[in-house]
């Protein structure tokens, strides 16, 4: 989770899935596949947006160390 304060925006980061099935004895992994997809949360207009940034499929993403959380609770540990 990336906050850029100047324009008052949260960036999340996070795998999407186009669909889901929870029955793991009918899951098709062909299927549901996972994307990384950038979300923008605006508090002040609140408004939201979503933007896939790779058609490549992937699993839980690696953060790109050059967009590291700032302002997050985690950053405490």
């Amino acid at each position: 989770m990336q906050y850029t304060n100047g324009l008052e925006l949260i960036l999340v980061y996070a795998c999407q899935q186009d669909s889901i099935n929870l029955d793991l004895d009918a899951v098709d992994c062909s299927q549901e596949l996972a994307r990384l997809t950038e979300y923008t949360l605006s508090p002040a207009s609140g408004t939201a947006s979503a933007r896939r940034l790779s058609e490549v499929v992937g699993d839980f993403p690696v953060v790109n160390p050059s967009k590291p959380s700032t302002n997050a609770a985690s950053d405490q540990l």
